[in-house]
Formats: C-alpha cells, structure tokens, sequence
C-alpha cells in the first residue's frame, strides 16, 4: 500500500546465513507495481508478486525460515 501510495520502490532484500558463520546480503531487483486502477486489486496482485520473491529465497534456504505467527490470517473464498 505505502508503495502504491507514494510511488517508492520496492526492494526486495534477504540475509542468509553461510556455513561458515558469515552472512551473505542479498538485494532483488526492484519488484514493478501493477497498477490497475483499482485499489483492491493491485494490493492483490502486488501482494503476489512480492510473495514470489519471498517464496523463491524460503525454497533456496528452507533451513532458515520459521514462521512464529499466521501470516495468512484469512483464506480467500
């Protein structure tokens, strides 16, 4: 939202860990909004497609991803 709102960028960056106790910083390209007009449907589809950038590194990394609380607190219908 506060991107669509303010035009900024969105980012995407991750910390994983290395076996060797250092820490790699990786930085995503800039994930482009879609903009359709409608409100409710671009956080839709943005939504998505900033949770492909984050489902693609939790896949890379399994090991080093624990969810402590209910991201998803509803289902769509």
């Amino acid at each position: 939202m506060l991107a669509l709102k303010t035009g900024a960028p969105v980012v995407p960056g991750f910390i994983h860990r290395l076996p060797d106790g250092e820490h790699q910083v990786t930085l995503e390209p800039v994930v482009p909004l879609v903009r359709t007009g409608q409100l409710d449907r671009d956080v839709e589809l943005n939504t998505a497609r900033f949770t492909e950038v984050i489902e693609r590194h939790v896949r890379a990394h399994p090991e080093q991803w624990f969810w402590v609380h209910r991201r998803w607190k509803t289902q769509p219908a």
